[in-house]
C-alpha cells in the first residue's frame, strides 16, 4: 500500500468516526430531551390529580400547562440540554396536551463550531 492511499484512507476513517460521534451525540440529546418531555408531563398529570382530589379544579387547569413548562425548563438544564421558555411550547388541544421542544447542538471540529444541528419533538399527550 502506497503512502498516499494510507492517507486517504486515515482521512477517510477520521471523518466517518466524527460524523458517527456527531450522530451519537444528536440522539443521545433527542432521547434525554424525550425523558425530559415524558417525565415532566407525567409529573404534571400527577400534580393534577392531587389538587383535583383536594378540590382545587380550577387552579388544576389554570397551572397545568405553566406546570409542565416549567418542569420541561428546568429539568433540561439539569440535565445538560439548553433549553429556555422560548423553546417550550406547551398547548392544550381538544385532544389533550401537545407539548413541542425545539433546540440544537453545536456540531465541532477542534472546538471550532461549524453549524448548530436543530432538533425537536413535538408530542400530544391525551386528556386525563
Amino acid at each position: 500500500m502506497r503512502f498516499r492511499t494510507l492517507v486517504i484512507w486515515v482521512v477517510v476513517l477520521g471523518f466517518l468516526a466524527w460524523a458517527a460521534y456527531t450522530i451519537v451525540a444528536a440522539g443521545s440529546s433527542y432521547l434525554e430531551a424525550a425523558g425530559v418531555v415524558d417525565q415532566a408531563v407525567s409529573d404534571a398529570v400527577a400534580r393534577r390529580k392531587a389538587q383535583l382530589a383536594s378540590g382545587q379544579s380550577h387552579e388544576a387547569t389554570r397551572d397545568f400547562v405553566a406546570n409542565v413548562r416549567a418542569l420541561i425548563v428546568r429539568n433540561g438544564g439539569t440535565r445538560g440540554l439548553a433549553l429556555g421558555p422560548e423553546n417550550v411550547s406547551v398547548t392544550e388541544a381538544a385532544e389533550g396536551v401537545r407539548v413541542a421542544v425545539e433546540w440544537s447542538i453545536p456540531v465541532t471540529v477542534y472546538e471550532r463550531v461549524l453549524f448548530h444541528l436543530p432538533l425537536s419533538i413535538t408530542r400530544l399527550y391525551p386528556a386525563t
